[in-house]
């Protein structure tokens, strides 16, 4: 938990893409029968601290099919 959270935040992945990640290895491991037992609470601060302390993203424009015909 807490050391793929820190080795994430040091790769400069988003705390929102980590989440994405831990929820994948979560459910891969439920998929091939292996428990998880992982206590959460740590990694969850610290994913926290990290939502509370990234830069906002950049706005993207939607891209609507009007704009490939452009």
């Amino acid at each position: 938990g807490i050391e793929f959270v820190m080795g994430c935040c040091k790769d400069g992945l988003r705390a929102s893409s980590i989440r994405t990640y831990l929820s994948q290895v979560k459910r891969a491991h439920l998929v091939s029968g292996v428990s998880w037992e992982v206590d959460m609470y740590l990694p969850n601060q610290l994913l926290r601290g990290l939502e509370n302390t990234a830069e906002p993203a950049r706005r993207r424009i939607a891209v609507t099919p009007a704009m490939f015909d452009s």
